[in-house]
């Protein structure tokens, strides 16, 4: 299994206004690997993911899937990548159709990817909702009838329905209160465990890569600019909060001071 990103650059905007977002990207995630990809708002991450899942084109640079690059695949080479590489959105309720039960959602991958035969869709939804920790009873909920963390659940359950390779996941936790990101987290990294799959999240998150216990990449101007220990990113974000402290700011302009 490999996914590569070679020399990406992504601008957006031209000539006083343009945003260099990438600005020569490398990166390679190998099979059963957990990794972060951290930084402040506006560093490049997001960006980063979404030209990893084909959902931005990269201006110069290229995303390979086992030695194909994106831009080159033919419809059933795309196919096959979407399933082996599928995302996990910042934001469960909106990326979880506001109309559509859960079991319909869960479905729509099966059915997309041609996965199985319809027969076996209620067995395979149930074992999806059971992996994430929920109960079949929820099968006939619509998203706003969950909580927040049950929310990121199905989005994580929906992804990983059709037994991918890689799972890129945006933020998982920047929506959700610190006890219930924690047990998201923890759940992440109990089911790269168990299912092999390798995992990239991006996140400014600073206790993110400390439960998944992953390797972490930091990102700065749209560059990677070094590897870190998942402590060191806990430490550095605790002395940018207590800088901000004891400048005497309330508490809720931490992001801004970064």
């Amino acid at each position: 299994m490999s996914l590569q990103a070679r020399g990406l650059r992504k601008v957006f905007g031209r000539g006083a206004s343009a945003v260099v977002a990438l600005d020569g990207v490398d990166l390679d995630l190998a099979s059963g690997e957990v990794r972060c990809v951290v930084g402040t708002s506006g560093s490049g991450k997001s960006t980063l993911l979404r030209c990893l899942l084909g959902l931005e084109t990269p201006d110069e640079g290229e995303v390979c899937w086992q030695g194909t690059a994106l831009a080159g695949m033919k419809r059933q080479q795309r196919l096959a990548f979407r399933r082996a590489v599928q995302p996990v959105m910042q934001d469960p309720a909106s990326s979880l159709a506001p109309r559509m039960r859960v079991e319909t959602q869960l479905a729509e991958p099966l059915r997309i990817q041609q996965f199985c035969p319809p027969e076996r869709y209620d067995e395979h939804i149930d074992r999806a909702l059971s992996r994430v920790g929920l109960d079949r009873a929820l099968r006939n909920r619509l998203p706003h009838q969950l909580s927040g963390g049950q929310q990121q659940r199905v989005a994580i359950a929906r992804a990983l329905i059709i037994e991918p390779a890689v799972l890129l996941v945006d933020e998982p936790t920047s929506a959700l209160d610190a006890v219930v990101a924690m047990r998201i987290a923890h759940l992440l990294r109990r089911l790269v465990d168990e299912l092999g799959v390798a995992l990239l999240a991006v996140t400014h998150d600073p206790t993110l890569p400390h439960h998944l216990d992953a390797v972490v990449d930091r990102m700065s101007q749209g560059r990677l600019v070094g590897r870190i220990t998942a402590q060191h990113w806990l430490d550095d974000a605790r002395q940018r909060w207590a800088a901000v402290r004891a400048d005497g700011l309330p508490t809720g302009s931490a992001d801004s001071a970064e």
